[in-house]
């Protein structure tokens, strides 16, 4: 497949999107820029056409603490207080512990408390702190 062809192959489960009618709209960006998006975007990416660079990526998710899930809650908690990177089947953690030994424990605002878990969206109730 060349680079701007659309493939007709579909995915694994069966389902491609019919987005024939939408117009895309290409984002340009400079070496350095960061682009936000939800994940409810219609989006994509075309082949990296470059001879010597690399295309990097870096995969953030947000979602607020589940308040009624204490051990998750507790668990962000400690990861944040203890600067641990996740570890599971497809992440690798931190295993030069750069994290732990270079950076101090981000500063939380009032909504990053919130998000953490260590402020209950409810006002009524106390910080976990």
């Amino acid at each position: 497949m060349r680079h701007g062809e659309i493939s007709s192959r579909r995915s694994l489960n069966g389902y491609r999107a019919n987005v024939s009618e939408f117009t895309p709209v290409k984002v340009l960006l400079c070496e350095g820029d960061l682009l936000i998006f939800s994940s409810k975007l219609c989006h994509g990416i075309c082949q990296n056409v470059s001879i010597d660079k690399v295309r990097m990526a870096q995969y953030i998710s947000m979602m607020p603490a589940q308040e009624y899930n204490e051990s998750l809650r507790d668990w962000r908690i400690r990861s944040w207080r203890e600067r641990l990177a996740p570890e599971r089947y497809s992440i690798h953690g931190d295993p030069r512990e750069w994290e732990k030994t270079k950076y101090q424990t981000a500063e939380l605002s009032e909504l990053g408390e919130k998000l953490l878990g260590l402020a209950s969206w409810n006002t009524s109730e106390e910080p976990r702190k």
